[in-house]
């Protein structure tokens, strides 16, 4: 992925076209490497940042640590993190069960406020990870 601003006049490159593997400003048609950033040939030191692509998955399967199971959807989400990361993707896979996310206080309330951060769960508990 690269910055989503042309470095000559400040175009919005978001706004652009691919040509090939560059994409073209849409201000003055400068062309930049869709992957590195880099300036077309001859012109490669007129580059803009270039920053991986990340990509979390994660597994709100409710897992035994001690019976673990089969879960199909859990197949599917390491499938498709295994696919992505074969492009040049960075990712990272988190399990819901290894987080310490106590349930919200304002689940069952109707007051807007019950919800909010901070609140006082991250109080009780500076370990909870919400």
């Amino acid at each position: 992925m690269i910055s989503g601003i042309c470095n000559h006049a400040g175009g919005t490159l978001g706004l652009g076209r691919l040509s090939g593997d560059y994409v073209v400003c849409p201000w003055h048609a400068w062309k930049f490497h869709r992957a590195t950033g880099l300036g077309e040939p001859g012109f490669e030191e007129d580059y803009v940042s270039a920053y991986p692509i990340r990509v979390v998955g994660i597994s709100s399967t409710v897992m035994n640590a001690t019976e673990p199971r089969y879960s199909g959807s859990e197949a599917l989400l390491t499938h498709a993190l295994a696919h992505v990361s074969s492009g040049g993707c960075e990712t990272r896979l988190i399990w819901r069960n290894d987080l310490k996310i106590r349930t919200c206080e304002g689940y069952y309330s109707t007051s807007a406020h019950a919800c909010t951060w901070p609140g006082t769960i991250i109080q009780f508990d500076a370990t909870d990870y919400l």
